[in-house]
């Protein structure tokens, strides 16, 4: 937590940090309530103080054969206010967000948070309202999507969900991936809210929106590209029919 106001000041010397805010390992979201009041941000593991159990494989590992050796990862909720004079005591809830929560995403309205967890393969969606008062129960819906999500971002007025499937602990780094779309009203039914992808370069890692929110850009880091994607058209290929049994 850092008092902008001393650091241009004084040249932003160490002085202008007013304290830090404790969170688990590898934290990386930062996304504001819409009436700023809160902050979230995610962390890949949580802090073993919690007492969360253990039900994560470390990452890059094989799944078949690693055994699980860390909680999972969490939302945090930070009180913005108390930030400001106490930041050591400013975490009011810690969610589990699954393993390796990374990017984060906020509906228009604010009222859902929308998490990838890189290491469960999944899009995890919240309710904000339970965020303090039944935190336990504030996740809403999971999707299963593609290997190694990390870009997410809520498009058309928050009604569809784009989700980056990296695959960034692949053997061959230099693979195109895809984009999964999901019905955001849909994410309490899995797999049924995925419309269906579009396709990417190598390791599509974020996104970015133009103002007007009608082009999305994502920066593929392997093979340095930039996507533009004019989202009123939007090439989304459905899934494929499930084979009967």
């Amino acid at each position: 937590m850092i008092n902008l106001r001393e650091a241009r000041a004084n040249g932003f010397q160490k002085s202008a940090i007013v304290g830090q805010i404790p969170v688990g390992a590898a934290p990386i979201a930062l996304t504001f309530s819409t009436d700023q009041r809160w902050l979230y941000t995610t962390s890949q593991v949580a802090p073993m103080t919690l007492g969360w159990p253990i039900e994560c494989k470390p990452e890059g590992e094989d799944p078949a054969t690693a055994a699980a050796k860390n909680p999972q990862g969490a939302i945090l909720v930070v009180d913005v206010t108390r930030a400001k004079t106490d930041p050591a005591n400013s975490v009011v809830s810690r969610i589990p967000a699954g393993c390796s929560p990374v990017r984060m995403a906020i509906s228009p309205a604010g009222d859902r948070v929308y998490v990838t967890a890189r290491n469960s393969n999944s899009l995890l969606a919240f309710g904000t309202a339970k965020f303090l008062s039944d935190s336990a129960n504030a996740r809403v819906g999971t999707v299963p999507v593609g290997k190694s999500p990390v870009g997410v971002a809520a498009v058309d007025d928050g009604k569809r969900i784009v989700v980056t499937n990296s695959d960034r602990f692949a053997a061959d780094r230099s693979a195109r991936q895809t984009l999964t779309v999901i019905d955001a009203a849909r994410v309490a039914e899995g797999a049924a809210a995925i419309l269906g992808s579009v396709p990417a370069g190598a390791f599509p890692r974020e996104f970015g929106k133009s103002p007007d929110g009608s082009t999305l850009f994502v920066a593929n880091y392997e093979s340095s590209e930039i996507e533009i994607i004019d989202l009123g058209r939007m090439p989304v290929t459905p899934l494929a029919p499930a084979a009967p049994h």
